[in-house]
C-alpha cells in the first residue's frame, strides 16, 4: 500500500506538467457541449448547460447566436396521478467573463413530487454542421414537510489527471440519489498545479468520464474550500479569491439555490428541503476573519440561527443538517497550521452555534470534508459524518499528530473514501455507512455502517462512545 500512496503522490504533483503541455491541442480543442443536474427537490430541477465556443476564438460565433432548447417531461408519476405534458423553453446562454465558453442554469419548476423525468438538450451553434443532442432523467423527491426517504452520497478532495481518469467516481453513479460534494473540486495551488489555468483545471474536470456521468445523471450540490484558490485560504473575497472563485461558480456554484434572503451580496451559502429534512451549506472561506475569530462573518452567522429558529418545533422539519466544507470536530490534527483551519481554529464561533443547536434540543447532523480521511464523530454533542478524500492522496490523522480531544467512533485512513446516508423519516432513523473504493479498479467496500434513531441524533453531552477502526 505505501508504494501505491507514493506513485499516487507522485503523479499528482508530476502529471500536471503533462496536462499543460498537452490541453491546448487536445482537452480544449473539445468543444461538445455539457449538461449536469443541479439541485433538485420536490418541485423543481436544475439543469447546467454549457458550451465551449471554438477553440480559434470567441471572434466566430457569440453566445447570444447559439440557440439552446430544453424540453422535459414526467415518465413516472406518483401512484393515482396522472402524467403532466411536455414542456419546453428556450435558454439564453451567458458569456464567461473568464474563458472562452457559454453557460446557463435553466430551473424546471412545478414538477410533481416523488416522479421521474426525462429531458432533451438541444444546442445549435452556427459554425458546426450538426446540432448536439443531450439527453437524461432525474428523480423529484418528496414535497417540503412530507415524510419519506432519500439517499445522499457525501466526499470532497478530487485531483484531476490528464489521461487518468476517476475511477473511485465510476461505482458512484446510482449509489444514491443526491450527491453532495464539499469543496477541493480542483486543486489550484502549488505543488498541485504550476502551470495549469483555471480554465484547464475546471475542463479538465468537466471532461473527466466518470465525475461527468456521475453528475448528469445525479442531482448534485456542490461548495468549495481552499484548494480551488490556495491552501488554507484565510483571505475572505480579497486577492485571489475573485477569479478563482468566479470560475468555480461558473462550472459548479450555478447548480445551487440562491442564498437566503438578506444575505451579503454574492452569498453562496445556501438551505434547501429534501422532505421534511432541512440542509444548510456552509460557506467557510469568503467570510473567515482569523483576527476576528470568524469562519462565517457576522451576517451568515445571522442567517444560520434564522435557519435553526425558524423551523424550531415545526412539524414540517423533523431533522436539520449543517453541511462544512471543514471539519467540526476537535480531532484535526495538533499541527498549528491543521488545527486553526478547521472549527477547532474558531472555537469562540463554534461554542455559539453548538448552543443553539442544544438550546433547541432537536435532530441534527453536521457533515463536513476536506481531512483525507474518513471518520463519525461526536463532535461537541452533535454526531458528525466527516468523509474524503474522493480521488486525492490520502493521510493518517498521526501524519498531523491528531490528539483526540473528542473520541471518535470510527475512523479509516489511507484510502478513497465517500459516506452514504439513507435518511427514512417515515421510519425516524438514517443509516449511515463509510466505503473505500478500491486503487486498481474502484470497486467499493463498506468498512462501516449504523443506524441511527432520531432520538439518537438529539444533542448530548459528550460522553465515551465504543471506537472502531478500519481493518
Amino acid at each position: 500500500m505505501p508504494c501505491r500512496v507514493q506513485l499516487l503522490a507522485t503523479s499528482l504533483v508530476l502529471v500536471p506538467l503533462m496536462a499543460w503541455i498537452l490541453s491546448d491541442s487536445l482537452l480544449l480543442s473539445d468543444v461538445s457541449p455539457a449538461v449536469g443536474l443541479g439541485l433538485v427537490d420536490g418541485t423543481s430541477a436544475a439543469l447546467w448547460l454549457w458550451v465551449r465556443l471554438d477553440a480559434r476564438g470567441s471572434g466566430s460565433v457569440t453566445c447570444g447566436e447559439i440557440v439552446v432548447n430544453v424540453s422535459w417531461w414526467e415518465v413516472d408519476g406518483r401512484e393515482g396521478s396522472a402524467l403532466l405534458p411536455p414542456y419546453s423553453m428556450q435558454a439564453a446562454l451567458e458569456s464567461s467573463p473568464y474563458m472562452r465558453s457559454c453557460v446557463a442554469t435553466v430551473r424546471l419548476d412545478q414538477l410533481q413530487s416523488r416522479s421521474r423525468y426525462e429531458y432533451s438538450v438541444t444546442f445549435a451553434v452556427p459554425t458546426r454542421s450538426r446540432q448536439d443532442v443531450r439527453r437524461g432523467t432525474f428523480r423529484t423527491f418528496m414535497k417540503p414537510g412530507e415524510s419519506g426517504s432519500f439517499s445522499v452520497v457525501l466526499g470532497s478532495c478530487l485531483q484531476s489527471i490528464y489521461g487518468v481518469p476517476m475511477f473511485s467516481l465510476g461505482r458512484l453513479r446510482g449509489a444514491g440519489d443526491m450527491f453532495l460534494f464539499l469543496g477541493d473540486a480542483v486543486y489550484a495551488d502549488a505543488p498541485f498545479n504550476f502551470f495549469s489555468s483555471y480554465e484547464h483545471l475546471y475542463t479538465l474536470l468537466l471532461r473527466d468520464p466518470y465525475f461527468s456521468s456521475l453528475t448528469s445523471t445525479t442531482p448534485s450540490v456542490f461548495m468549495y474550500d481552499d484548494h480551488e484558490i490556495s491552501n488554507n485560504w484565510d483571505g475572505g473575497e480579497t486577492g485571489l479569491f475573485a477569479d478563482a472563485i468566479g470560475n468555480w461558480t461558473w462550472f459548479l456554484g450555478r447548480r445551487n439555490r440562491d442564498a437566503p434572503p438578506g444575505s451579503p451580496p454574492r452569498a453562496r451559502f445556501f438551505s434547501f428541503m429534501q422532505g421534511d429534512v432541512s440542509f444548510m451549506v456552509l460557506d467557510t472561506r469568503a467570510y473567515r476573519n482569523t483576527s476576528a475569530g470568524t469562519m462565517l462573518g457576522k451576517e451568515q452567522l445571522r442567517c444560520v440561527r434564522e435557519w435553526l429558529e425558524s423551523s424550531r418545533g415545526s412539524d414540517g422539519v423533523k431533522l436539520r443538517v449543517i453541511v462544512s466544507s471543514v471539519p467540526f470536530t476537535l480531532n484535526t490534527g495538533n499541527l498549528s497550521y491543521v488545527r486553526s483551519d478547521g472549527w477547532a481554529g474558531f472555537q469562540e464561533e463554534r461554542e455559539a452555534l453548538l448552543g443553539w443547536i442544544h438550546e433547541m434540543d432537536e435532530p441534527v447532523l453536521f457533515l463536513s470534508g476536506d481531512m483525507h480521511w474518513s471518520a463519525i464523530f461526536m463532535s461537541g454533542g452533535i454526531l458528525e459524518v466527516s468523509s474524503s478524500p474522493l480521488f486525492q492522496f490520502p493521510m493518517d490523522p498521526r501524519m498531523s499528530s491528531v490528539q483526540w480531544n473528542e473520541e471518535p467512533i470510527f475512523y479509516a485512513s489511507m484510502g478513497l473514501f465517500h459516506a452514504r446516508l439513507d435518511f427514512n423519516t417515515s421510519a425516524g432513523e438514517v443509516k449511515i455507512s463509510i466505503s473505500q473504493a478500491s486503487w486498481w479498479s474502484g470497486e467499493i467496500r463498506e468498512l462501516w455502517v449504523k443506524t441511527f434513531t432520531l432520538e439518537d441524533l438529539k444533542p448530548r453531552k459528550k460522553k465515551s462512545q465504543a471506537f472502531s477502526k478500519s481493518p
